[in-house]
């Protein structure tokens, strides 16, 4: 059954307050920097925000390639394709955690995604299957906590 995910958003001070709040499993707690960046961590449904990990403190890759295989804590940028082949991992642990972004040009990136089964959910997204459209700027969250989950969302690109 597909459920939809709430995105919580607060500043450091507002999530310094609130370290004690468990963060529901599968949804994202983005928290606002002073410095204009935002942190990412991923409910578990147990565990308090202030003893989560940060997902997004990884390794940043753009290094123009279309065929990855994902890295756990990597930060995948790459930039307009009208191709992109992931491949996750058999033999990831629990924890493991990547992002991926890209961009759709005039026509609509074709995806492929092989490996485990990726339960997908989020923008354009039906059956939790990811099918991108054209002239759409794309961040896709994925972790693996015993089955592979992802998460998509998008905006217009101009």
């Amino acid at each position: 059954m597909i459920k939809s995910i709430r995105n919580l958003i607060g500043t450091t001070a507002e999530w310094a307050a609130a370290a004690d709040f468990v963060v529901p499993n599968g949804e994202l707690a983005l928290e606002r920097r002073t410095d204009g960046t935002v942190t990412v961590k991923i409910g578990d449904g147990a565990t308090e925000y202030g003893k989560l990990r940060f997902a997004n403190k990884p390794t940043v890759i753009s290094d123009g390639q279309k065929t990855i295989t994902v890295a756990d804590g990597a930060i995948y940028r790459m930039g307009t394709a009208d191709y992109l082949s992931i491949t996750f991992p058999t033999d990831a642990e629990s924890d493991y955690y990547c992002e991926v972004s890209f961009t759709s040009g005039v026509d609509a990136t074709e995806l492929a995604i092989t490996g485990p089964a990726v339960r997908m959910s989020g923008d354009d997204v039906a059956d939790e299957v990811f099918l991108p459209k054209a002239k759409m700027h794309y961040t896709m969250w994925f972790w693996y906590d015993g089955a592979w989950h992802g998460i998509v969302r998008g905006i217009p690109n101009a």
